[in-house]
């Protein structure tokens, strides 16, 4: 199985929850995720090839099955334009992880400190397919697992002692600006040149150059529309296999297609991206992907 396809973010191996941490990683995923808080999308850190219809584990995002297995006769529309918030601003934002890259190493070694970084998303394009789309497209021969839950979505039914799985069914695509802002323009012009090297070293395909009329900020822009965060076709009611006590009955989940109108719908998307942050890998581990 191709790596590309193996994962839709690098927070998709599971370490144990409630293991303690602080890396670049978790730093990098928690500014994502106030980011798109109020636009109520999951983010993705390290984009993998995501499409439409791919099929993950909904606990730890591990890839089960992509789309084109799985709804085979799924037509794709082409992507439409979309709005992002303004810009994500902190001062542990890791430049490989701002550019899409997993090289978080490589980053910290060659490159400087800034005083202030901002990370902005342009060019934004969301492609969408919806839930019904989805499911009238569904092979049940190729993707058995998945059959019970495209019917319980369909149906309004409750799953119980299902493994639960998140099925793709938008994602927002966008270019990366990532603007590092230094209090000693002497520091700026210098820091130019490292960051061309590490482009260079990571083969992205972006530029970096110094702002000419302050000249204390540089500013890196891919050139590519990657995938920055997605969002489930359909949606459960609570995070699956929450338990209340020894209470059984509390496993069962409801799905329903994804509304993006309600608030309902909008508040459980900031729950599974808040749920899926205990996922997450370490800094040094993403290297072995």
């Amino acid at each position: 199985m191709r790596v590309a396809a193996r994962l839709f973010f690098a927070g998709c191996l599971s370490m144990a929850p409630g293991v303690a941490r602080a890396d670049a990683v978790e730093d990098y995923y928690a500014l994502l995720q106030e980011y798109f808080k109020g636009s109520h999308w999951i983010p993705i850190i390290i984009p993998r090839g995501e499409q439409i219809g791919n099929v993950y584990n909904i606990r730890n995002l591990q890839f089960v099955a992509d789309g084109k297995t799985c709804f085979p006769k799924l037509k794709v529309p082409a992507p439409t334009a979309s709005t992002v918030p303004d810009a994500a601003k902190g001062k542990k934002i890791n430049g490989a992880l701002a550019l899409g890259v997993k090289d978080v190493a490589a980053a910290e070694a060659q490159l400087g400190k800034s005083d202030e970084m901002s990370l902005q998303f342009t060019d934004p394009h969301v492609l969408a397919v919806s839930a019904v789309t989805l499911a009238n497209s569904f092979n049940s021969a190729k993707c058995r697992f998945l059959k019970s839950q495209v019917e319980a979505t369909l149906s309004g039914q409750s799953l119980t002692g299902e493994t639960a799985n998140l099925v793709v069914g938008e994602i927002l695509f966008a270019k990366r600006s990532l603007v590092m802002s230094y209090a000693d323009g002497a520091k700026a012009t210098a820091e130019v040149s490292n960051w061309q090297r590490f482009i260079k070293l990571i083969g992205l395909t972006a530029s970096a150059s110094v702002d000419a009329q302050s000249g204390r900020s540089i500013s890196v822009t891919t050139s590519e529309l990657l995938p920055v965060a997605i969002r489930p076709a359909f949606i459960p009611d609570k995070f699956p296999d929450v338990r209340l006590g020894y209470d059984k009955q509390n496993t069962a989940v409801r799905w329903t297609p994804l509304n993006m109108d309600t608030q309902t719908d909008q508040h459980r998307v900031n729950d599974l991206a808040e749920k899926l942050k205990d996922s997450l890998p370490r800094a040094n581990n993403l290297k072995s992907f």
